[in-house]
């Protein structure tokens, strides 16, 4: 594994961020309801990155639990940020469908979309922006692995990672299917998705010398060809019935992993890089655009030629807003570092 960007894993990620859009859209003539899945992939893909990009600071002591918060919270703050405000523009305009109680109701849900706080309201966890609940879970798993960082070795991790995987298996039984944590109610249900994925991601790039050797070095198209033909099984999923959630489980515990482990040694490439700069954008404004076309009832040539929009839209915001602001982040620190640095002890 090299040492800088791995570029086949942004890709998946931007491979799984559209199959979420997809899933969203409904479109009659691509079936992709196992989409969902692809929060499962984000978390194992989230923790592998950030094991790989954090740990050592954390561990070295030159990044501390108030600063790695920080880090976190405006890498992914800016895109939560610009999702909720086109949900809460799309419901002044009197385009989204969701209707408060009340005054008070609609200043809690307006609260909680912008500080990150699951919960407010009855329905969904965040009205304004659906897909911000898988944010939120992953933020408290990175806020969780810093913390506990210190009691946090491979047996410990193993360990855990058995538990989740157990509430994984229990939550499949119970309702079929992995497909929930973002309503309130259900918010609970997503822990053990986060626990597992995120740790399963932090323990793959920790053991990544042991394992690497035994995966072969393919083109970023194969794991990515992996994750769609896990989302878009449909049939087979359907054709399980009542043990269709050991589909999920199956896709979950044992194919994410390994997909994961392809996509660190896989080669990358400029579609993968394009793929990967979407990736966040898309999954962050895609939602509500879809909820008021399918109130609406669109027609589904309207709503591929929003998603197909989408794409671009996506990218651009990625390439020329993400990223900049991501290294505007940087080299701020950088020179308050260096600032810290030349004061006198």
């Amino acid at each position: 594994m090299s040492t800088g960007r791995l570029h086949a894993l942004d890709g998946l990620r931007g491979v799984a961020a559209i199959a979420v859009m997809l899933m969203h859209a409904q479109l009659a003539s691509l079936p992709i309801s196992r989409g969902y899945l692809a929060v499962d992939l984000f978390f194992v893909l989230s923790g592998f990155v950030i094991a790989r990009s954090y740990e050592p600071q954390l561990q070295r002591g030159s990044l501390d639990l108030r600063g790695y918060v920080l880090v976190r919270l405006e890498r992914l703050y800016p895109m939560l940020f610009l999702g909720g405000a086109i949900g809460v523009a799309l419901y002044a305009a009197g385009l989204l469908p969701y209707r408060p109680a009340g005054g008070g109701e609609l200043a809690l849900a307006l609260a909680g979309q912008f500080l990150l706080i699951p919960f407010t309201v009855p329905g969904f966890s965040f009205v304004f922006n659906g897909p911000q609940w898988s944010i939120v879970l992953e933020l408290l798993a990175n806020f969780g692995h810093a913390l506990a960082l210190p009691m946090l070795g491979n047996r410990m991790l193993a360990l855990l990672i058995a538990i989740c995987a157990l509430g994984l298996l229990l939550t499949a039984r119970r309702f079929g299917h992995l497909n929930i944590g973002f309503t309130r109610d259900g918010f609970v249900y997503g822990l053990p998705r986060v626990g597992f994925g995120f740790l399963a991601g932090v323990l793959l790039c920790r053991t990544h010398a042991s394992w690497s050797r035994f995966v072969p070095a393919t083109p970023f198209v194969v794991p990515a060809a992996g994750f769609v033909g896990v989302a878009m099984l449909v049939d087979l999923a359907q054709a399980l019935g009542a043990w269709s959630g050991s589909y999920d489980c199956v896709a979950v515990l044992l194919l994410f992993p390994l997909l994961t482990m392809l996509g660190v040694e896989a080669s990358g490439g400029r579609v993968a890089t394009a793929l990967g700069t979407l990736s966040y954008p898309i999954y962050a404004i895609h939602y509500q655009t879809f909820g008021v076309l399918h109130a609406r009832h669109a027609p589904e040539g309207l709503v591929w030629g929003v998603a197909l929009a989408l794409l671009p839209v996506a990218w651009g915001l990625g390439k020329w807003v993400d990223e900049p602001l991501n290294a505007w982040r940087r080299r701020s620190r950088k020179a308050a570092k260096a600032r810290l640095d030349l004061m006198p002890a």
